[in-house]
């Protein structure tokens, strides 16, 4: 007698499913594919006794694959520490990381995420020494150079700031935003240009960001550079007539010019600023 044709059921995999049949954004994906290779690490880790990593045979003389699951058992507490993370329980996310590193001391990426938790918790001394493990290991790490930054102006360390901001302008930034964040630490510390040279970074890959403008033309004020700053200003206004801080920003630079600047300079800026003589006010 013929056998029926019967249908096997569909195997796939999580990530499949994940990404084409659940739409899951794509930081859930990743989140829970980490669980589950966390999952599988731990599941190993107790089913398998060191004896059977060793290789041979079997109870039926088969060859055993030589596996190598101990070794990564730092990889298991990293995912683990995500995963704490995730749920909002630092203290045991911070426990699974020094677990990683007494099997794996020099595993740089477990460096950062310690480092990264450290300053949450505003133990910036243990953070610091956490990020200059990862320097020691990879020197252009720009997570850990802008982290460092944040810790020496957090401490009032500008000068040492100042050095990671440098390091880290002569780097290019795949994370677009970094360039922002970056020239909002330079501002803090009233390192203008560098400022500037970030903000600007920025402004070309997200042209309507006004208030990055804004800023830019804030740092050029502050570096006395007036007609870039009015320039700016106007710019800003133009892409966006009622924005209040352009506003008041050429009304105070206007002030400004009228009781410390030279008639021939101030002259100069309002005859060919109209649109900054109407915002100031000056006749």
């Amino acid at each position: 007698m013929e056998s029926p044709n019967c249908k096997v059921s569909e195997r796939i995999s999580l990530n499949y499913h994940l990404f084409h049949r659940a739409k899951a954004a794509n930081d859930l994906r990743h989140l829970i594919l980490d669980i589950s290779r966390a999952a599988k690490y731990v599941s190993y880790e107790i089913q398998t006794s060191e004896s059977d990593l060793a290789g041979g045979t079997n109870t039926s003389g088969e060859e055993q694959l030589k596996l190598d699951v101990f070794n990564s058992g730092h990889l298991i507490y990293k995912h683990l520490a995500v995963c704490y993370l995730f749920f909002g329980n630092k203290t045991e996310a911070q426990r699974a990381l020094e677990k990683s590193l007494d099997l794996k001391s020099d595993y740089f990426e477990t460096h950062y995420l310690l480092g990264s938790l450290l300053i949450k918790e505003n133990d910036l001394k243990s953070a610091d020494l956490e990020f200059s493990i990862v320097l020691e290991k990879v020197p252009e790490h720009i997570g850990a150079l802008a982290n460092r930054a944040v810790v020496a102006i957090r401490q009032s360390h500008f000068d040492a700031a100042r050095k990671y901001l440098i390091q880290l302008s002569g780097l290019d930034m795949k994370d677009h935003e970094l360039y922002n964040v970056l020239g909002e630490l330079c501002t803090r510390i009233k390192e203008f240009r560098l400022a500037i040279n970030f903000y600007e970074n920025y402004l070309q890959r997200n042209p309507q960001r006004i208030d990055v403008l804004n800023n830019i033309s804030s740092c050029y004020a502050q570096l006395g550079n007036y007609q870039a700053a009015i320039l700016g200003y106007q710019s800003v206004l133009e892409m966006e007539p009622v924005n209040e801080l352009a506003r008041e920003n050429l009304v105070a630079l206007g002030r400004h010019l009228q009781n410390h600047s030279s008639p021939d300079l101030k002259e100069a800026i309002l005859f060919a600023s109209p649109s900054y003589k109407m915002a100031a006010r000056i006749a």
